[in-house]
């Protein structure tokens, strides 16, 4: 009697926790009966139709979207002044995309991208977090931060009406730059 109670209060206790768990118990409580498992049949059409989803979602990761846009990666000249008093004045090179600004610096001994640089410079260029860009464009410069030379990005230079490649300024002295997006 003691026993049933026992299995009783503990099928109960199990009830309380969870259906699932309640129903797995009940092969315990009676082990002369085994549970009874239904049989899983699939129709074929739904297999032929799950195969091409994990297909195409596999290609779609990874081959780049035709209309995904490539960061474009500006060096600039130091802007100076202090946070939003100051605005570039000139663009020094151009690169499409980060991995191609990362090794044009790869082998640079002065202007190494560091691993904190190319972190920010691939947050700006998605957009993630605090870091933005400016219809794809990204303005960096190298300077000093701590009295440590490395690459600088600054939000405050990075608002969305900010379009340096038409600033009459920024256009007047970096023609070369600029000549090279066009062609």
């Amino acid at each position: 009697m003691a026993s049933f109670l026992i299995k009783t209060a503990s099928l109960a206790g199990l009830a309380s926790v969870g259906g699932g768990v309640a129903a797995g118990t009940s092969a315990w409580l009676n082990p002369k009966e085994k549970p009874v498992e239904k049989p899983k049949t699939k129709d074929p059409t739904e297999e032929q139709q799950e195969i091409p989803e994990s297909q195409s979602d596999d290609t779609e990761t990874s081959t780049p979207s035709p209309t995904q846009q490539t960061c474009i990666i500006y060096e600039a000249k130091d802007p100076g002044g202090t946070k939003n008093h100051r605005s570039f004045s000139q663009l020094l090179g151009r690169y499409e995309g980060t991995e191609k600004f990362f090794a044009a610096f790869s082998s640079s001994p002065n202007k190494q991208v560091s691993s904190e640089s190319q972190d920010e410079i691939g947050k700006a260029c998605r957009g993630e977090g605090d870091k933005k860009n400016v219809k794809g464009r990204v303005y960096l410069w190298w300077g000093t931060v701590s009295n440590r030379s490395t690459w600088i990005y600054a939000s405050d230079l990075h608002k969305d009406n900010d379009d340096w490649e038409n600033n009459e300024e920024v256009k007047k002295n970096s023609t070369e730059v600029l000549k090279a997006t066009q062609g």
